[in-house]
């Protein structure tokens, strides 16, 4: 829902502001399992960047790539330092991830363009529901 409005909205601080607000219900919904303490939730890049990954494909956000440099092209650069910049960068990360996934298995000869049909398939699915 949340990535249906970054979608929708026009200005870039808007999708921003959407994209931030993704990140928090993420993060604030995720527990990390190696932790003592199940109210902990400390993720570094390499934790947070497959679970944005997964999050983004589950949610079927096809367009975080280009979402991500219409932010980056738009907004002012001292927005871009710090947190806001990590998760654009993120989400162009991921979407680049995802993009580099399907089509190293879209054309293999092992199968592997039958699971992200498959996976395609399901997050439509999904995402209409």
């Amino acid at each position: 829902m949340i990535f249906a409005k970054l979608q929708e909205a026009e200005l870039p601080f808007e999708k921003l502001d959407h994209l931030l607000n993704a990140v928090t219900v993420i993060l604030d919904h995720t527990v990390d399992p190696e932790s003592e303490n199940s109210d902990v939730r400390h993720f570094g890049c390499d934790d947070f960047l497959p679970l944005f990954a997964y999050v983004i494909c589950k949610c079927g956000f096809h367009f975080a790539e280009v979402e991500a440099e219409y932010m980056w092209g738009l907004l002012q650069p001292t927005l871009m330092i710090g947190q806001a910049g990590y998760y654009v960068t993120s989400l162009c990360s991921a979407a680049i991830s995802l993009k580099e996934f399907r089509s190293r298995y879209e054309g293999s000869e092992d199968g592997g363009s039958t699971i992200v049909r498959t996976q395609e398939t399901s997050v439509v699915d999904s995402a209409s529901m």
